[in-house]
């Protein structure tokens, strides 16, 4: 069995910590809050920073998914890949039905119908809003037998030839002239195809020092950029605000990803991690993707008991808060893992 890196494991934790982060950043003021706003005023540029701090979150996931399920070391097949697909899948039909559940019965509509129509709604690609991120994992899973077979066979230069070109047209260009292209949720897999990749690029050719050096540069710098560009690129789709730099899939977040995973690689060695940091890493890691699925219920109940102090004092509470929300999400998660066929959806 291949050893678990603890380094990565902490990251993940930090990539779990910082969607809890962003979606209360974004659930405390919504879009309407903002959309007159001047993008140089204090009031937009406090949202466009609080938003712009963790959404490398989900390039980091990906990336990390990448290089254990294309490391050449390990056994990925068809076989183990439709056990890790069908657990995805019933995880996302219990979740989603657990939140629609909450959500038609407050707003007044639970009946056969509309239950039939949320439940077509899912098949069509239209989850619970966090829920998205399941279709992306199973999709790029289902690809990955196909994947290892095709890029095993490429050396290191066709193989960063490979990266550069679908950074460019997949992630690059959409952004450079389009924004970001109106896909359902089974298609965005489309954008996280190179970083996906790139996992398996950093497990098979470790960057040497002086190019670590170049990308943390480069990963310092998109991170810095985030909210500049927001402001320099703001647009108004369908009377709505588009901080097009904020999704997961821009150019920005997906180098900063890239730029994280190689420093808490060669940086958070378990020579590095104190003996405290490494059992708590250990004690935590196997609840994050429970976290992910449940933190919302407390983001709700926070929002309706805290709205308006959320809403008045939201620069100064945000972070604690969204700190007290993880943790009571890792406490939830460890209860339910004791629990017998629950324990298989969380």
């Amino acid at each position: 069995m291949q050893k678990r890196r603890l380094s990565f494991d902490l990251l993940k934790l930090a990539a779990t910590f910082a969607v809890v982060f962003i979606h209360l950043s974004t659930n405390v003021k919504t879009y309407a809050d903002f959309v007159l706003l001047d993008t140089l005023s204090v009031r937009f540029q406090i949202y466009n920073t609080s938003v712009s701090l963790g959404c490398w979150c989900v390039g980091v996931f990906i990336l990390l998914s990448g290089f254990s399920f294309l490391n050449p070391k390990k056994n990925v097949d068809f076989i183990y890949v439709s056990k890790k697909v069908r657990r995805l899948l019933l995880v996302l039909l219990f979740w989603n039905a657990f939140y629609q559940l909450i959500s038609m019965l407050a707003i007044g509509k639970l009946n056969i119908f509309e239950s039939a129509r949320r439940f077509a709604d899912m098949l069509k690609g239209e989850s619970y809003y966090h829920l998205w991120f399941i279709y992306l994992v199973v999709i790029l899973y289902l690809l990955t037998p196909l994947l290892r077979m095709y890029i095993f066979k490429l050396k290191k230069r066709q193989l960063e030839y490979l990266l550069l070109i679908s950074f460019v047209f997949l992630n690059v260009i959409p952004f450079a002239f389009s924004g970001v292209l109106p896909f359902n949720n089974y298609l965005k897999f489309i954008y996280y195809l190179p970083i996906y990749v790139c996992g398996y690029y950093i497990c098979a050719f470790p960057p040497q020092k002086k190019i670590r050096r170049i990308i943390y540069s480069l990963g310092v710098l998109c991170f810095a950029l985030t909210p500049v560009l927001n402001t320099l690129f703001y647009q108004k789709i369908v009377s709505l605000p588009d901080l097009v730099f904020t999704y997961p899939n821009s150019p920005t977040n997906m180098v900063t990803a890239v730029a994280l995973a190689i420093f808490f690689k060669e940086y958070f060695t378990e020579q590095r991690m104190s003996q405290r940091l490494k059992k708590a890493v250990s004690a935590m890691i196997g609840c994050s993707f429970g976290i992910y699925l449940c933190h919302v219920i407390f983001l709700e109940i926070a929002k309706i008991l805290l709205l308006p102090l959320l809403y008045k004092y939201a620069t100064l509470i945000e972070f604690p808060l969204a700190v007290i929300i993880f943790v009571l999400s890792y406490l939830l998660i460890f209860v339910l893992k004791k629990i017998p066929l629950i324990n298989k959806l969380v």
